[in-house]
Formats: structure tokens, C-alpha cells, sequence
């Protein structure tokens, strides 16, 4: 059965930082305004589908900013849970699927919690769970990889390629989920795109002067990976933060909507509340993967002249599988023997 065309938006909001998770209803209620905005403006011709938001959506900004491991401790919520709840039914209010990122806490290890992807189907309920894969370590995160935990992780959890980077097929395509610093690493990407996926969303919570001109790697990231991969990444990010320690736009937006070829097709050009749409063409996409010869990358991988790069290890797996990362002093040894490692390899040079 063909997929007929849909559109899919980003909701880029202003973030509220907040220290107690009862405050979680003033960011839902914001969000469900954001949602019915974006629902009477893009689906007048045709309609929206795919609603996405950024990372962080109920626990704050960062720990470097003022957080520490207990204040997102207390904050985290389950998925399923209270809040994917109340998004479900904003889904079926609207026949939407809805993707975010939020801190989840894991009743199997209730001292600590994962950076969680997740998607709700358009009958509101949660059906993919993705966790973060390349916590964001050099501002201490305090998210747990499943690879800080390795060994304990692939006895609940698995560890083969679709347990670590799920792809759900659905009405409107094949979704998959990567969070903000997982686009560092194109590996990330890579395993979401062999597993099929179509459509990658990937909430964020990018900050300057990564964001702007003249770094910009924002763009530039986006749509590298939509090219290599061929698929269409939907990229929210924060508008601004309210939060007495940042910048109002530390967060400055710029959230982006990117097709399979890498062309930007709608973008927030402004910091602050916002919302970009685009038209997909899942039908379009199979097409020109399944007829072109030139630019077919996936198809072209040459596995065994990459994969030595792999046998080596560069960051240790069980970092932290006993007891997580209180601070950046936990983490800053593991990344300086790393860096040691590279240049006795000879993959850095000493200055």
C-alpha cells in the first residue's frame, strides 16, 4: 500500500527549567498549545503526521548549568508514564505520532536513568524506545550510555544492532530516534539507516556557537547525515531557556526540517518559540533508493575494508556499570587515557 503525502512539523519551544516534576503539567500545557497550533496551520492541504520536540523536554538544560545528578534523579520520568499519557492523547486527538527525549528513570537501576527517545503512535501509545547512545560527557550529562553499563545492559536489554537502535515501521514510514550529540558520530545514523529507517527525528538541544554562522555545524550535520544515510532527519531543537544561569538563547533554535538529498526544506530562522513543516514523500524516497545507482551509499558500503577500525577500543564499555558519574572529575580521566591511547597509536600527534 502506497504512503500518500504527509507533512511533519518541529516544534521548537522555549524551555522552562524546572526542580520539581509536578511542574511537567505548565510544559504539557504549552506543548498541547504548540501542537494545536502547528495542527490548524499545516494541515489546511495536507496533512500533518509527524509532530516532533526537542530533547530535555521535562528536565532542564544541563548539569553544568546548575543541575547536579539528584536534581535530574527526581525529575525523570517513565516511559510509558504520566507525561507520554497526556501526549497520547493530544495523538489521538489529532491521529499524530509525536517524538521527543526525555529523562527516564529504569526501575531496574533506580540510581540512575537514561537519555530516552521515544515515539507515540497516533492510538497514544509509546512504540520505541531508543536510549542515547553518546551522552554528551564533556558537559556531564549524567545520562547513562547503555555502553556505561555494557555488560549489565545486554542482559535486559540485548546487544545486537536493532535492540541498540530501533527503527518502528508505521503508516507513515520506517521512524527511527538519535538525540542531539549521537549526530557526532556517524555510526549512530549508519545503524539506524541499515535497520530501514525513512524518517530519523532527532531532538536536540544543540548550543551555541555550534548552532550559528560561523561554526554552523548544526546544518552542516543535518544534512550529511540525511545525504550518507539517504533519509529525512526532522531536527527540533530549543528556542530559548529560562533558566537564571544561561543565556535566554544559549539554545538559539534554527530547529530544521531536511529531505533524503540534503536539501534544507523549512527551517526557524529566529531564537524563541517557533514551528517549521515540511511535506514528506516516503514513496518518492523508496523510489530513488530502489532505482539509483550513483548516489546509493548504504548499498555501497565496503564492510570489510572499515571494519578493523573497530576492533580496537577507544572509550572503555563499563565505565561506569557500578556507580554512575557524579561529576566531571569522574569523566575526565577516562578521556585523558583515551587521548593518550590515540597518540601512542600514532592516530594523534603530541604537540
Amino acid at each position: 500500500m502506497k504512503i500518500p503525502l504527509y507533512s511533519t512539523v518541529a516544534i521548537q519551544p522555549k524551555q522552562k527549567v524546572f526542580k520539581k516534576r509536578s511542574d511537567n503539567k505548565v510544559i504539557l500545557d504549552r506543548l498541547s498549545d504548540l501542537i494545536g497550533f502547528a495542527m490548524r496551520y499545516w494541515d489546511m492541504q495536507i496533512p500533518c503526521k509527524l509532530v516532533a520536540a526537542p530533547e530535555f523536554l521535562f528536565s532542564g538544560s544541563g548539569s553544568a548549568f546548575g543541575y547536579t545528578r539528584e536534581d535530574y534523579l527526581k525529575l525523570a520520568i517513565t516511559i510509558p508514564g504520566e507525561e507520554t499519557e497526556y501526549l497520547g492523547k493530544e495523538c489521538k486527538k489529532y491521529g499524530i505520532y509525536f517524538a521527543a527525549a526525555a529523562q527516564e528513570k529504569d526501575p531496574e537501576w533506580p540510581d540512575r536513568f537514561f537519555n530516552t527517545g521515544f515515539i507515540i503512535s497516533p492510538e497514544g501509545k509509546v512504540i520505541l524506545k531508543y536510549h542515547k547512545m553518546n551522552t554528551m560527557t564533556n558537559i556531564v550529562e549524567y545520562s547513562m550510555s547503555p555502553h556505561d553499563m555494557m555488560s549489565k545492559y545486554k542482559e535486559k536489554y540485548g546487544w545486537d544492532l536493532k535492540s541498540l537502535f530501533p527503527v518502528v515501521e508505521t503508516e507513515i514510514g520506517r521512524l527511527g530516534i538519535f538525540t542531539c550529540y549521537d549526530r557526532m558520530f556517524p555510526e549512530v545514523t549508519r545503524a539506524l539507516a541499515v535497520n530501514g529507517a525513512e524518517i530519523l527525528i532527532q531532538p536536540n538541544a544543540w548550543i551555541e556557537p555550534y548552532a550559528s554562522s560561523p561554526t554552523d555545524w548544526w546544518t552542516i550535520i543535518n544534512r550529511v547525515r540525511a545525504i550518507e544515510n539517504i533519509v529525512y532527519i526532522v531536527a527540533p531543537d530549543r528556542g530559548a531557556i529560562d533558566w537564571p544561569h544561561l543565556p535566554e538563547y544559549f539554545s538559539p533554535g534554527l530547529s530544521q526540517i531536511v529531505d533524503y538529498k540534503g536539501n534544507l526544506l523549512s527551517q526557524c530562522q529566529y531564537p524563541g518559540e517557533g514551528v517549521c513543516g515540511a511535506t514528506i514523500n516516503i514513496e518518492e524516497l523508496r523510489y530513488y533508493r530502489e532505482t539509483t545507482l550513483l548516489w546509493n551509499h548504504i548499498g555501497q558500503i565496503r564492510s570489510e575494508a572499515y571494519r578493523q577500525i573497530y576492533d580496537e577500543q577507544f572509550w572503555p564499555p563499563d565505565s561506569f556499570s557500578e556507580k554512575p558519574a557524579e561529576s566531571w572529575n569522574d569523566i575526565a580521566p577516562i578521556q585523558r587515557k583515551s587521548t593518550e591511547k590515540l597518540i601512542k597509536r600514532g592516530t594523534y600527534k603530541k604537540t
